[in-house]
């Protein structure tokens, strides 16, 4: 299964687009975490094929309940960004998991998503609740962690829009 997923990878950093894995799972009792853990991604991102081919690769859905293990991932491969979707509905958990991945991997590897496209309301909602979560985190690096007005902008900046712009190339 590797092999093929490598495969994909490669052949997506060639033509220049993003690869998305999709990783955390829904809040439901039938699902074991266990086979969404994105740790067991770790061999495969450090791949010299998949790094030789300058794939970019999104973890989706912050790889939850294991936003650390995506924190750290993003960390240590440059080419491997943080998505917020889903999980966005939740405004507390996304407060946190973006106070983990600014901290972590940083801002520049974040990227705002709502997996909400099926509805406008359900879009807004979770456009807000990161929105309120970001300036909320990013008040407290500016107070506790003495980042800038500017850095704080730029960092939000960056996590709601410039990173899939830059990422994407849309």
């Amino acid at each position: 299964q590797d092999y093929l997923v490598k495969h994909f990878l490669v052949k997506s950093g060639e033509t220049g687009l993003p690869y998305f894995i999709h990783t955390g799972g829904a809040v439901a009792p039938f699902l074991d975490p266990n086979k969404f853990n994105p740790q067991h991604l770790y061999h495969l991102l450090g791949s010299e094929a998949v790094n030789g081919a300058g794939t970019k690769v999104v973890l989706l859905h912050q790889g939850f309940p294991f936003q650390g293990v995506s924190a750290m991932l993003a960390s240590e491969f440059p080419n491997v960004y943080l998505d917020l979707s889903f999980f966005s509905h939740f405004k507390l958990l996304t407060k946190e998991t973006l106070r983990t991945f600014i901290e972590i991997a940083g801002p520049h590897k974040i990227l705002h998503g709502s997996d909400a496209g099926y509805l406008a309301e359900s879009l807004g909602f979770c456009a807000r609740n990161t929105r309120e979560a970001l300036s909320e985190v990013l008040d407290e690096f500016n107070q506790y962690q003495g980042w800038s007005d500017g850095e704080c902008l730029e960092a939000a900046q960056m996590i709601l829009h410039k990173n899939s712009e830059r990422i994407a190339k849309y």
